[in-house]
């Protein structure tokens, strides 16, 4: 993840949150994670337009980023 991270600095704001800590369990209630891996996927206005659940490879993940990034 940090190379993806690193190749859509500037274009897209990673946030990681333990699942583990109580915030973690509360924003995962709030927006209605199951299971972990997430990755939940927002445009500019803050509206949800993708969420992927488990492990998905680093092409996976760059195709999402691309799509939402048109």
């Amino acid at each position: 993840m940090d190379g993806i991270e690193k190749q859509y600095k500037g274009q897209v704001k990673f946030i990681r949150v333990d699942m583990d800590a109580e915030a973690g369990k509360e924003l995962a209630g709030k927006y209605y994670i199951f299971g972990h891996p997430t990755i939940v996927l927002y445009n500019e206005e803050g509206k949800e337009v993708n969420r992927l659940t488990g492990y998905h490879s680093a092409e996976s993940l760059t195709k999402a980023l691309d799509e939402l990034l048109k």
